[in-house]
């Protein structure tokens, strides 16, 4: 049996939801009865200690599903012939499997399935791993080598060795599963705040970064502010594209993989952060 890193956590909210069902059903019955609202008591204990098994369960992969060589989370564990024991690994990771993790490592703390010092312990390793490994402005590419932090071309397939960019995996980047990565890293920062610093070097230092952002004073739409349109003039000269095309509308960014810089609607608030799509 293979158990791959981004799945799992998608099969437990399905369980959960499972086995929240007859408390829903128990309310669409008072109300057919006459009551006006559906009264929840909350999880009996049976289903808490069920869940609690699940979570149990699902941390024995996450536990077990880290390269000790580098921090990296890797992308499967499998188990052949009923073995209780790993009989091999998948030792490569994606931005979305260090994502995943970085929820996992989050979750098991606050269930208590694992001590805060041992979380903080594990996160500081795969970030300090991860602040190593090649990127480009800060995303992280297709695969990566959970032995050495290397770029691979496929699983299994080598390091990536071309320095000219090409339409491959050496070169590809994926909005989808850095923003899985980029949700790992916010919900680390939210938890254990004395790790800002960590995610911070992550995700806040990327070129062109801070001249996105609403300035202290400045109440401009970012995409109006001169240093801005200069940044992003340089961009449509290097891509042979119209200044326009990189802004074809303005909006605040809604989610991770949403990488279009707004230009109408209200202002963001000081959480909220602007990104550029600049190529």
């Amino acid at each position: 049996m293979r158990l791959r890193a981004r799945y799992l956590w998608a099969v437990v909210a399905v369980v959960i939801l499972a086995m929240l069902v007859p408390s829903t059903a128990g309310a669409a019955q008072s109300q057919a009865a006459g009551d006006p609202v559906g009264h929840y008591g909350g999880l009996s204990p049976a289903q808490r200690a069920g869940l609690m098994a699940i979570a149990r369960d699902t941390w024995k992969f996450y536990g077990a599903d880290v390269d000790q060589a580098t921090g990296l989370p890797m992308d499967n564990i499998t188990f052949a012939g009923g073995s209780a024991t790993p009989t091999s690994f998948g030792r490569y990771t994606s931005a979305a499997n260090i994502g995943v993790y970085l929820w996992a490592v989050v979750a098991a703390s606050d269930l208590g399935l694992v001590s805060e010092p041992q979380a903080r312990a594990r996160i500081t390793a795969t970030l300090t791993e991860v602040s190593h490994l090649k990127r480009d402005n800060g995303f992280l590419y297709q695969w990566y080598d959970t032995t050495n932090g290397n770029v691979l071309t496929n699983p299994g397939q080598g390091d990536c060795a071309e320095t000219t960019p090409a339409f491959d995996n050496c070169f590809f980047i994926s909005n989808v599963d850095n923003g899985w990565y980029a949700s790992g890293l916010i919900v680390v920062r939210q938890a254990m705040p004395e790790l800002r610093h960590l995610v911070d070097g992550l995700i806040l230092r990327q070129p062109g970064r801070d001249a996105l952002q609403r300035q202290p004073g400045d109440h401009r739409e970012p995409a109006d502010r001169p240093d801005v349109r200069r940044l992003l003039r340089r961009a449509a000269a290097r891509s042979g594209r119209q200044l326009d095309a990189l802004l074809p509308q303005r909006r605040l960014l809604q989610r991770p993989a949403d990488l279009r810089l707004h230009r109408h609607g209200p202002a963001p608030d000081a959480r909220q952060r602007v990104v550029a799509k600049l190529a």
